[in-house]
């Protein structure tokens, strides 16, 4: 009689376990936690609380959607009806190394979901497990987004898997990661639609059951199956053990492109991809840091099989580490390159030698190679007569920048007299404060010449030194151009004012910020000089972004150059070899690209008697002279300023006026020419 109530009694039991499997609840998650941590009293705790404050079991729908939080399951087993990850609010999902996730096949919602109407992830990460018997759904609904890392663990899909039905879901199978699906279809149709995608990177693995191929090439197709971010960039192959068909895809990794890494962060990318770092050379580089890739080999963005060798090339290291005096001393002659000019026989070329490249002599230096120096100092100790630099040549000098990343000030006439020039397509950068004139006894000057050149920076820029009366005199002319943050600073301080000026006769400054009111002042006290007769414009924001600029441009031959296309030179130069110089094809209206047009001759016109000289003279350019001279016979005595004067001016409205001059009689003979001359 016992036993069979016994038997009754197991069976009720076993109906009762069915039932609450088959009817679970709905549980969320509150904030962000650990996932068996369970809130206690007020909205302040976190853990399950929602519907009921328990940890979800085998028929619960576990819910993490608050506000954005973080669930994390490391270490432990855990396993429900279902779970949804972003459904009406933000939520995330961590499964750690130990952590053991899996869902049953509940009825509650019969699917789980990653970003169902709202952003959500799941992360599954070295050492962690996800078992899902049901569907999963990543970016279900029209606002939801799902992401899926698989970092280094496994997720295991036995129902179907969709990517973006309504929404947008992405599935990262990265480095070691591993996913195994039953299929890549729902009921015959692509469960991954455009604009989702499944990215499979490094040596992640995607194992579907049976023969997917076809399926895998239509994705590819239709660009939503990736191989490390690139599309028809994955290796597919089916394997056939015994009765199991599986399909496995793999990306077809690419070498990284490491240039401009450091060589730790490059090593690091090159083995994270199963490659092998192989030899590291050393070159230098202008302006690149020490330890920084400069090359490799292969080259970045192609495909190569697993344990290639890449080889790079790095930036030279900085040596010595502590920076070291390299003296001018231009025993030899006056080429900076010259080693034998140097106290150190070596001449200071790049940044990794860490020189201070500073002149202690008065003979003059001729620099017309480009370079980028530590740090460069023109006059400081040694001769008291001035320390002369020229840059020429359009070289491109860059001071103050270490290639270990810090950057030191740049002085010109340190505490000796110095003269600085930048001539034409020549360039002086500094990468910090730049004194001009900075200290040491005076009284003397300290003269900067941008003829045509260049002098920027990004810092300030000082001048002078009344207090130990040192003068300071920038004079920009033939297009110069000067840029800084700021001007008449004092990198010192307040006990040192500035002593200085900037003549600015053709050219450009430019400070950051708007400055107009500032350059307005600095004008109106003179310690900027326009040039007389010449109007200046400042612009803020219109020539260059962010920043103010004055301009005064000379009307004159740099500006006429500048309109044929072409560089021709200077005034003297005869760029079209037609033995009229560049000057006097600018006076005379002729065309320097042009052989056939040397411009308009002076004409010679003789009207009853009266003799009269007639020559083009620019409307334009109050600065060039045009000088009618005579002189009796070809082969003696020489040209003198006489013998004719000016009897009008033709005012034509153009670029040049017609001047006619009268000519004194003469007895015999008279030769006349004009010579055109800019002082």
């Amino acid at each position: 009689m016992r036993r069979p109530r016994s038997k009754a009694w197991i069976a009720l039991l076993t109906t009762v376990m069915i039932s609450s499997l088959s009817y679970g609840v709905e549980i969320r998650y509150q904030k962000s936690g650990d996932w068996f941590k369970i809130a206690v009293g007020s909205n302040a705790d976190n853990g399950w609380r929602f519907n009921v404050g328990t940890i979800p079991g085998p028929a619960d729908d576990a819910r993490m959607n608050w506000n954005g939080g973080t669930v994390t399951l490391t270490n432990g087993v855990a396993l429900v009806g279902s779970v949804q990850v972003g459904w009406d609010e933000v939520g995330h999902f961590v499964i750690g190394a130990g952590g053991d996730f899996s869902t049953t096949e509940s009825v509650f919602t019969n699917f789980s979901s990653v970003g169902f109407n709202r952003a959500g992830s799941l992360t599954v990460q070295t050492g962690g497990t996800a078992l899902f018997r049901s569907d999963l759904r990543i970016g279900q609904q029209g606002t939801g987004v799902g992401t899926v890392n698989i970092d280094g663990g496994t997720i295991t899909v036995e129902g179907e898997i969709r990517l973006g039905e309504f929404g947008t879901g992405t599935v990262f199978v990265n480095q070691g990661g591993l996913l195994n699906l039953s299929g890549l279809t729902t009921n015959g149709v692509l469960s991954i639609t455009p604009g989702s995608a499944l990215d499979v990177r490094g040596t992640g693995q995607v194992i579907i059951s049976g023969n997917a191929t076809d399926a895998a090439a239509l994705y590819v197709a239709n660009g939503t199956l990736l191989g490390n971010g690139v599309t028809n960039n994955v290796d597919v192959q089916v394997s056939i053990v015994g009765l199991e068909t599986n399909t496995i895809i793999t990306g077809l990794v690419v070498i990284p492109n490491v240039i401009g890494n450091t060589l730790t962060a490059a090593s690091n990318s090159i083995v994270s991809l199963n490659y092998t770092l192989g030899t590291v050379g050393v070159d230098y580089e202008q302006g690149v840091l020490s330890d920084i890739v400069l090359t490799q080999d292969p080259a970045g963005g192609i495909t190569a099989p697993p344990a290639t060798a890449v080889n790079l090339v790095i930036q030279e290291p900085l040596l010595p580490a502590s920076r070291v005096d390299n003296l001018w001393m231009g025993t030899e002659d006056n080429d900076w390159m010259n080693p034998l000019n140097w106290s150190l026989g070596i001449a200071p070329v790049k940044e990794t030698q860490n020189y201070r490249a500073r002149t202690f002599s008065s003979n003059p230096i001729l620099l017309t190679n480009s370079m980028q120096i530590v740090q460069l100092v023109v006059g400081q100790g040694g001769d008291s007569d001035p320390h002369i630099l020229k840059i020429t040549g359009g070289a491109q000098v860059y001071a103050g920048r270490s290639s270990s990343g810090g950057s030191l000030f740049t002085g010109i006439g340190h505490n000796r007299p110095a003269i600085l020039t930048i001539e034409t397509n020549s360039l002086l950068r500094t990468d910090n404060t730049t004194a001009i004139g900075q200290e040491g006894a005076g009284p003397h000057n300290v003269e900067v010449y941008l003829d045509g050149g260049s002098f920027i920076g990004p810092n300030w820029l000082s001048l002078g030194n009344a207090n130990n009366q040192i003068f300071a005199t920038i004079t920009i002319d033939n297009g110069g151009f000067l840029s800084f943050q700021r001007i008449f600073e004092n990198v010192l301080g307040p006990q040192n004012s500035t002593n200085g000026v900037i003549n600015l006769l053709d050219g450009v400054i430019e400070l950051n910020g708007n400055k107009s009111n500032y350059f307005e002042t600095v004008i109106a006290s003179g310690f900027i000089v326009i040039a007389p007769g010449l109007p200046y414009s400042i612009d803020v924001g219109v020539t260059t972004p962010n920043k103010t600029t004055l301009r005064v441009a000379r009307p004159g031959y740099a500006a006429w150059a500048q309109t044929w296309g072409v560089d021709i030179g200077s005034e003297t130069d005869d760029y079209d070899n037609d033995m009229a110089d560049n000057l006097w094809e600018y006076a005379a209206n002729g065309n320097p690209t042009n052989a056939l047009d040397t411009g308009t001759a002076p004409m010679l016109e003789n009207a009853a008697g009266v003799i009269r000289y007639i020559h083009l003279q620019r409307a334009d350019d109050p600065f060039i002279l045009y000088t009618v001279q005579t002189r009796d016979a070809l082969t003696s005595g020489s040209w003198a300023n006489s013998g004719t004067m000016v009897l009008g001016t033709e005012v034509t409205g153009g670029d040049y006026n017609v001047v006619t001059n009268l000519v004194n009689p003469v007895e015999d003979q008279s030769f006349l020419r004009v010579e055109v001359s800019i002082p």
